[in-house]
Protein backbone atom coordinates (compact mmCIF):
# COMPACT_ATOMS: atom_id res chain seq x y z
CA UNK A 1 0.00 0.00 0.00
CA UNK A 2 1.76 3.32 -1.18
CA UNK A 3 1.04 6.53 0.18
CA UNK A 4 0.36 9.38 -2.35
CA UNK A 5 -0.59 13.03 -2.78
CA UNK A 6 2.01 14.22 0.06
CA UNK A 7 1.19 11.25 2.84
CA UNK A 8 -2.36 12.50 3.19
CA UNK A 9 -4.23 9.65 1.22
CA UNK A 10 -3.03 6.09 0.47
CA UNK A 11 -3.47 4.25 -2.68
CA UNK A 12 -5.68 1.06 -1.86
CA UNK A 13 -6.01 0.19 -5.97
CA UNK A 14 -3.51 -0.86 -8.09
CA UNK A 15 -2.87 0.74 -11.23
CA UNK A 16 -4.94 -2.26 -12.85
CA UNK A 17 -7.86 -2.24 -10.47
CA UNK A 18 -7.93 1.75 -10.92
CA UNK A 19 -7.95 1.35 -14.84
CA UNK A 20 -10.81 -1.65 -14.37
CA UNK A 21 -12.85 0.78 -12.17
CA UNK A 22 -12.19 4.35 -13.90
CA UNK A 23 -10.85 3.29 -17.36
CA UNK A 24 -12.48 2.83 -20.52
CA UNK A 25 -13.96 -0.12 -21.01
CA UNK A 26 -13.92 -2.79 -23.88
CA UNK A 27 -16.72 -3.69 -25.23
CA UNK A 28 -17.26 -6.33 -27.87
CA UNK A 29 -19.66 -6.25 -30.62
CA UNK A 30 -22.78 -7.83 -28.81
CA UNK A 31 -21.91 -4.92 -25.41
CA UNK A 32 -21.92 -1.82 -27.66
CA UNK A 33 -25.52 -2.67 -29.45
CA UNK A 34 -26.72 -2.75 -25.59
CA UNK A 35 -24.63 0.74 -23.89
CA UNK A 36 -25.02 2.46 -26.99
CA UNK A 37 -28.51 1.98 -27.81
CA UNK A 38 -30.71 4.77 -26.99
CA UNK A 39 -34.33 4.77 -25.70
CA UNK A 40 -37.10 7.26 -26.81
CA UNK A 41 -36.21 9.27 -23.84
CA UNK A 42 -31.85 9.27 -24.52
CA UNK A 43 -33.11 9.52 -28.10
CA UNK A 44 -34.62 12.64 -27.56
CA UNK A 45 -31.87 13.92 -25.35
CA UNK A 46 -29.59 12.84 -28.12
CA UNK A 47 -31.99 14.84 -30.68
CA UNK A 48 -31.95 18.03 -28.36
CA UNK A 49 -27.88 18.70 -29.54
CA UNK A 50 -27.47 20.67 -32.76
CA UNK A 51 -23.74 19.55 -32.80
CA UNK A 52 -23.11 16.26 -33.88
CA UNK A 53 -19.42 15.70 -31.64
CA UNK A 54 -21.49 16.17 -28.94
CA UNK A 55 -24.04 13.67 -30.04
CA UNK A 56 -21.52 11.17 -29.56
CA UNK A 57 -19.88 12.26 -26.80
CA UNK A 58 -22.97 12.11 -25.33
CA UNK A 59 -23.37 8.90 -26.58
CA UNK A 60 -20.15 7.60 -25.24
CA UNK A 61 -20.88 8.87 -21.80
CA UNK A 62 -23.48 7.64 -21.45
CA UNK A 63 -22.86 4.36 -22.50
CA UNK A 64 -19.65 3.90 -20.44
CA UNK A 65 -22.10 5.57 -17.61
CA UNK A 66 -24.61 2.71 -17.93
CA UNK A 67 -22.18 0.21 -17.76
CA UNK A 68 -20.40 1.10 -14.40
CA UNK A 69 -22.15 4.26 -13.03
CA UNK A 70 -18.93 5.91 -13.29
CA UNK A 71 -18.42 8.91 -14.75
CA UNK A 72 -15.30 9.15 -17.00
CA UNK A 73 -13.54 12.29 -18.31
CA UNK A 74 -13.52 10.38 -22.07
CA UNK A 75 -10.50 10.87 -24.44
CA UNK A 76 -11.58 9.99 -27.89
CA UNK A 77 -8.50 9.19 -29.24
CA UNK A 78 -9.14 6.09 -26.64
CA UNK A 79 -12.47 5.19 -27.80
CA UNK A 80 -11.87 5.15 -31.60
CA UNK A 81 -13.49 1.62 -31.85
CA UNK A 82 -16.78 2.59 -30.23
CA UNK A 83 -17.02 6.03 -31.70
CA UNK A 84 -16.77 4.00 -35.02
CA UNK A 85 -19.60 2.09 -34.09
CA UNK A 86 -21.59 5.21 -32.91
CA UNK A 87 -20.76 6.89 -36.18
CA UNK A 88 -22.38 3.53 -38.13
CA UNK A 89 -24.98 3.32 -35.65
CA UNK A 90 -26.65 6.48 -35.10
CA UNK A 91 -24.83 8.91 -38.23
CA UNK A 92 -25.14 6.44 -41.04
CA UNK A 93 -21.33 6.34 -40.89
CA UNK A 94 -21.03 9.32 -41.87
CA UNK A 95 -17.69 11.30 -40.35
CA UNK A 96 -18.24 13.53 -37.51
CA UNK A 97 -15.74 16.52 -36.84
CA UNK A 98 -14.16 15.96 -33.50
CA UNK A 99 -15.04 18.47 -30.89
CA UNK A 100 -13.53 19.84 -27.63
CA UNK A 101 -15.79 20.68 -24.99
CA UNK A 102 -15.87 23.53 -22.38
CA UNK A 103 -16.06 22.45 -18.82
CA UNK A 104 -19.42 24.24 -18.72
CA UNK A 105 -20.65 21.82 -21.93
CA UNK A 106 -19.11 18.82 -20.40
CA UNK A 107 -20.69 19.39 -16.64
CA UNK A 108 -24.03 20.11 -18.95
CA UNK A 109 -23.87 16.93 -20.53
CA UNK A 110 -22.72 14.49 -16.94
CA UNK A 111 -25.44 16.22 -15.10
CA UNK A 112 -28.09 14.99 -18.48
CA UNK A 113 -26.18 11.45 -18.42
CA UNK A 114 -26.74 11.29 -14.10
CA UNK A 115 -30.17 12.95 -14.62
CA UNK A 116 -31.17 10.17 -17.41
CA UNK A 117 -29.89 7.20 -15.42
CA UNK A 118 -30.83 8.48 -11.74
CA UNK A 119 -27.82 8.62 -10.38
CA UNK A 120 -26.73 11.65 -8.43
CA UNK A 121 -23.16 13.08 -8.46
CA UNK A 122 -20.63 12.41 -5.78
CA UNK A 123 -20.71 16.08 -3.51
CA UNK A 124 -18.36 16.50 -0.21
CA UNK A 125 -21.73 15.95 1.41
CA UNK A 126 -22.03 12.63 -0.17
CA UNK A 127 -17.83 11.96 0.44
CA UNK A 128 -18.50 12.84 4.24
CA UNK A 129 -20.95 10.35 4.84
CA UNK A 130 -19.08 7.77 3.33
CA UNK A 131 -16.35 8.53 5.43
CA UNK A 132 -18.12 8.51 8.55
CA UNK A 133 -19.45 5.08 7.71
CA UNK A 134 -16.33 3.88 6.39
CA UNK A 135 -14.59 4.52 10.23
CA UNK A 136 -17.63 3.12 11.85
CA UNK A 137 -16.67 -0.39 9.92
CA UNK A 138 -13.87 0.12 10.48
CA UNK A 139 -14.10 0.44 14.21
CA UNK A 140 -16.05 -2.53 13.86
CA UNK A 141 -13.80 -4.83 12.60
CA UNK A 142 -11.21 -6.55 13.92
CA UNK A 143 -9.32 -7.28 11.13
CA UNK A 144 -9.59 -3.63 9.22
CA UNK A 145 -8.59 -4.89 6.19
CA UNK A 146 -11.75 -7.21 5.70
CA UNK A 147 -13.41 -3.50 5.30
CA UNK A 148 -12.41 -3.45 1.52
CA UNK A 149 -14.39 -6.97 1.02
CA UNK A 150 -17.86 -5.33 1.85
Amino acid sequence: MATTNKGKRRQLLTDVQYDALYGVPVFGPEEQDHYFNLNDLEQEVFDSFRVPGIQVYFVLLLGYTRHSNVIRDIEWETCKVDIAYILQRHFQGKKVRRIALTPNRKKRLYDRVLDLLRLSPFTDKVESKLQKEAIQIAARQADQLAIFDE
